[in-house]
């Protein structure tokens, strides 16, 4: 009897060290867990953060994009006027010395 008692001594002894090992490994766990939330959290943070930026930097690209169409559409008619200002002092030029040779002596 006293042989069986001692092997549910043991027994039971090593089943509280099993048992307290257990509640270190739970206890591991569960810091390493609320460690990798805190990690997920923080980088959840600089997923919004950075997707914020990308989406204001879209909005800035597009604003400038626009304004440069804009700018070059200004500078295009501008362009084109002068172009058609110069047309049209060559055609005067052209006339004014067509008529200078036709009409000798006669200045207007």
């Amino acid at each position: 009897m006293k042989q069986k008692f001692k092997a549910d001594a043991v027994e039971r002894t090593a089943h509280v060290r099993h048992i307290c090992e257990l509640e270190k490994q739970i206890t591991a766990l569960a810091d390493k867990s609320e460690r990798l939330a805190y990690e997920k959290k923080v980088l959840v943070d600089d997923i919004i953060v950075y997707k914020d930026l990308i989406e204001k930097q879209k909005q800035s690209v597009s604003d400038a994009r626009c304004e440069n169409e804009q700018e070059a559409k200004i500078l295009i008619n501008k362009l084109h006027s002068s172009i058609i200002a110069n047309k049209s002092k060559q055609t005067e030029l052209h006339l004014f010395t067509a008529h200078s040779i036709l009409v000798p002596g006669k200045v207007t």
